[in-house]
């Protein structure tokens, strides 16, 4: 019932339909059917918010809603009291057939870096592209190259770091990297495996041990080699510990090693002049006859190492002046002992004006290359340490003995001398060129040297060069001692050949001696010549071409020899 304006009362739609009825007015069964559909037709026509329905058709089985992928046809339960739209949106994402999920090779240029052959590093236009298993070996490379902690991932700064420039990738735990590192590991073992299988030339070994604190031996294995794009390569094949020093146990780890990666066309092994390694060379050259390997039944197989030797002989020569480098390394040391010593003792380079940007640095006493830097470093600042002396009155307290003026004069002398050494060690322990062909003419120039300073009015410098002229006949002194292929290496450099051998031979051991040493130098060519010939005859078969090779090869040597 209704009311209008006026006050009178309209029936209204109900009370119509019902007119004349007795009893209270209740719906119609029709009217019921009509509220309900319309309930169901709302429910089935609710709008879907999601944006991942756009990619999929609805289907109802056994009244149980399915999303069907329109791409692949992937079938999905969607039932909304039951599954969410997370599945949905992850399937859209990974699904090959989206068209939105193909990759269009489009790459992104920037700007990188790239290394040269002389190590310099000059920026370059480069395309990059999002690869993310890229991304893993180059963390995984990152934590071996800079020894990081695998847990090095899992820190904030760098999760920052990564979550800035690449916020798609996903980071992986400290577990997966150590996986990651392992396999790359592996991966680069195969392929170094594969290079050395397929080198064409042969391969030098390098090879020392040494005890760590923990009283644990271990042995490092070096091999040199030229590749067949004549670039000199650097490995490390092995670092594991050993049971011992003596030759047999390291002579067996080296053939373990050998055995691993498949090596057995072995040219040299250098090590260094202790007694044990004589033994190991000796197992190893035996190992090298049974495969049949070795060049000359391993005549030359072992070489003794240039730098150990120069070592020897200047550890020899520093002992001779002992009291005085005792002396400045006493007051090195003091000064670097406190940050205030050595606050005050920059201060006193200063007010002496002394204008070098080196400081003050130890020595280890069994290296002396690091004697050498420690003493050309301290004698620049004499003048500063004579300051120091008055104005720390403890120095004098502490130290037995200060440094005099006699003490920095030696010290001067012993720089110079000991510079050509210390270049001579730098040149010899490079790795990135040859230095075999250099081998001569670096023990000729020690040889000069020392005779040189042999003859000096310094008593002292002279008694010193003898001290280390006897330890250099020692291990070069003699024909018997050296390895041929000191020579071989020299005369195949075309900037010295056969002549220079001859000449320098002849102003080291004399005249005759000079003479036969160059002859037994030639022969020990050719003979590894014709053994290399043999191992690698000539592809053609034709004797008429063996035999010009033959004449060839003999002429060469007459020739050779005449010139010689």
């Amino acid at each position: 019932m209704s009311t209008t304006d006026d006050g009178e009362s309209n029936p209204s739609r109900n009370e119509l339909e019902h007119e004349g009825s007795s009893g209270p007015l209740l719906p119609s069964p029709t009217t019921q059917s009509c509220e309900e559909s319309d309930f169901v037709k709302k429910r089935g026509e609710y709008k879907k918010r999601s944006k991942a329905w756009d990619h999929f058709h609805v289907k109802h089985v056994n009244g149980v809603r399915h999303a069907i992928c329109k791409y692949c046809e992937k079938d999905i339960a969607a039932d909304p009291k039951s599954h969410g739209t997370t599945p949905l949106n992850t399937h859209v994402a990974k699904c090959p057939l989206n068209p939105k999920n193909k990759h269009t090779g489009q790459a992104t240029l920037c700007l990188g870096e790239t290394e040269t052959l002389e190590g310099e590093v000059k920026g370059a236009l480069i395309s990059w592209k999002f690869d993310a298993e890229t991304i893993r070996k180059s963390i995984a490379y990152m934590v071996i190259v800079d020894e990081l902690p695998f847990k090095h991932v899992e820190g904030r700064g760098f999760q920052y770091m990564m979550r800035t420039v690449c916020p798609s990738f996903r980071i992986p735990s400290r577990w997966t990297i150590s996986r990651d590192c392992y396999q790359l590991y592996l991966d680069e073992k195969i392929k170094l495996k594969h290079l050395l299988k397929n080198n064409s030339g042969r391969i030098c070994l390098t090879t020392d041990s040494w005890t760590s604190i923990q009283r644990i031996n271990y042995m490092c294995l070096t091999a040199h080699f030229i590749d067949n794009d004549w670039k000199l390569n650097k490995k490390i094949l092995n670092f594991c510990p050993i049971a011992s020093h003596k030759g047999t146990e390291v002579g067996k780890a080296i053939e373990k090693c050998l055995l691993e990666w498949g090596v057995d066309d072995i040219l040299t092994f250098t090590v260094d002049n202790a007694s044990s390694n004589d033994v190991a060379i000796s197992y190893l050259q035996g190992k090298l006859q049974n495969w049949e390997k070795a060049v000359l039944g391993g005549k030359w197989t072992h070489v003794r190492c240039v730098t150990h030797i120069v070592n020897l002989i200047v550890n020899d020569g520093i002992k001779k002046l002992g009291d005085s480098v005792d002396c400045i390394r006493a007051a090195v040391r003091y000064v670097r002992q406190s940050p205030s010593r050595l606050k005050k003792f920059k201060e006193c380079v200063e007010i002496e004006k002394i204008e070098s940007k080196r400081l003050l640095c130890l020595d280890v006493s069994t290296r002396w290359n690091s004697t050498y830097l420690m003493l050309d470093t301290a004698q620049r600042f004499e003048r500063a340490f004579e300051r120091f002396e008055e104005q720390d009155p403890y120095m004098l307290q502490e130290l037995e003995n200060l440094p005099t003026k006699s003490d920095w004069t030696k010290a001067r002398f012993l720089v110079i001398f000991l510079e050509n050494f210390y270049q001579l060690t730098v040149t010899v322990s490079s790795s990135k060129y040859v230095t075999s062909n250099n081998f001569f003419t670096d023990i000729s120039h020690i040889n000069g040297i020392l005779i040189e300073m042999t003859a000096s009015d310094n008593e002292e410098l002279s008694s010193m060069a003898r001290s280390m002229k006897e330890k250099y006949d020692k291990y070069w002194g003699k024909i018997e001692k050296m390895n041929m292929l000191i020579f071989i290496s020299s005369m195949l450099d075309p900037r010295t050949k056969v002549e220079y051998l001859e000449f320098v031979v002849c102003q080291m051991y004399g005249e005759s001696d000079g003479t036969t040493i160059a002859g037994l130098a030639k022969d020990a060519m050719f003979e590894l010549f014709n053994e290399y010939k043999m191992l690698n005859p000539p592809a053609s078969n034709s004797v008429s071409h063996a035999s010009s090779l033959s004449s060839e090869s003999q002429r060469s040597k007459t020739t050779f020899y005449g010139h010689g």
